[in-house]
């Protein structure tokens, strides 16, 4: 797009926005606030108006993520519950008590299933939740010395998810919760894990900025890059022929999403860049420290005009992009 800002969605209350998100068809955006302003808000995306009276929790929204079919939105709490909400405001549909605060729900593409990330007694965990029923399905996954706010992974069809400790990554069934795979990584905490669309590779990446690439059925690597100096994270293109990674050390590459080699220039923007995602059209949008969102084509060449997050400069997070980038 333009770079331009459209609308600005403001809460009647004071604080921050502590999630937000677009619905798949980017019709609509659902925002959360804090314990002081514990409400969620879904919004019409065209026309920057409140699509319905705010929804009340007890505690500060910390998740909100819309089902595939736009009709719910799934809502995770301080007070450690997933809550199910009609888009179109009614009340809630269902809640399920997960037993810790909730920092991340993940929806399968057909809606039955979530992958919820929580912390339990101080301690990250991932469980599966069967949507419908609000119910748990198969084990609870402590990830020991992990940060229960990084989302799991995953495949392009739903049926596995990606979950990672310091000391490697794991790929579990979202039909039964069961682990299907182990990545270890043997020299240094691993900082970041992605499962490739198809759900045949694995990415993970340590603190010390290396990127492996894994067969995911296999369990073997296939590659692996040094080129980040810090804690690096990525993500696959859509098709998974292309793997974006970004760094702390404000480095970003574009690679070759089966064998690692440079698909492109390094691009090196002067701030800790924060997150990063493919678009439709192939350019690749960085989100940095400092509040820009950078613009640049698979090659590293700015592709773009630079978009500043509000007048003032800071963090930009929470963050989402429509479908179609």
């Amino acid at each position: 797009g333009s770079g331009e800002v459209r609308h600005v969605l403001r809460h009647e209350r004071p604080g921050p926005v502590t999630a937000l998100t677009f619905s798949l068809d980017g019709s609509k955006v659902a925002t959360g606030g804090d314990k002081d302003d514990p409400f969620l808000r879904v919004w019409d995306a065209r026309t920057g108006a409140p699509a319905h009276a705010p929804l009340r929790h007890p505690d500060r929204v910390g998740v909100v993520v819309f089902s595939p079919d736009g009709r719910h939105v799934l809502t995770g709490c301080s007070d450690g519950v997933v809550r199910v909400w009609d888009a179109r405001g009614a009340a809630v549909r269902s809640s399920a008590p997960m037993g810790g605060g909730i920092a991340s729900v993940v929806v399968v593409p057909d809606g039955q299933r979530a992958v919820v990330s929580c912390d339990i007694a101080g301690e990250a965990a991932v469980q599966v939740l069967d949507v419908p029923r609000a119910a748990r399905v198969g084990p609870v996954h402590r990830l020991s010395g992990a940060r229960a706010v990084d989302a799991p992974g995953l495949s392009r069809d739903g049926s596995l998810a990606i979950i990672s400790s310091l000391k490697g990554a794991r790929v579990i069934s979202t039909r039964t919760g069961a682990v299907t795979g182990e990545f270890p990584e043997q020299s240094w905490n691993v900082s970041w894990r992605d499962l490739s669309p198809a759900g045949d590779r694995v990415a993970t990446a340590n603190d010390h900025g290396e990127i492996t690439l894994w067969d995911a059925r296999t369990r073997t690597r296939l590659a692996r890059q040094s080129f980040h100096g810090d804690h690096a994270a990525g993500a696959f293109s859509a098709d998974g022929s292309r793997l974006l990674t970004w760094s702390l050390d404000g480095t970003s590459r574009v690679w070759d999403g089966w064998t690692l080699s440079p698909a492109g220039a390094p691009v090196r923007i002067g701030s800790p860049v924060m997150g990063g995602v493919f678009t439709a059209a192939g350019s690749v949008l960085l989100a940095a420290a400092d509040g820009r969102i950078l613009v640049f084509d698979e090659a590293g060449m700015p592709a773009g005009k630079a978009m500043f997050h509000g007048a003032v400069a800071g963090v930009v997070a929470p963050w989402s992009f429509r479908s179609d980038g």
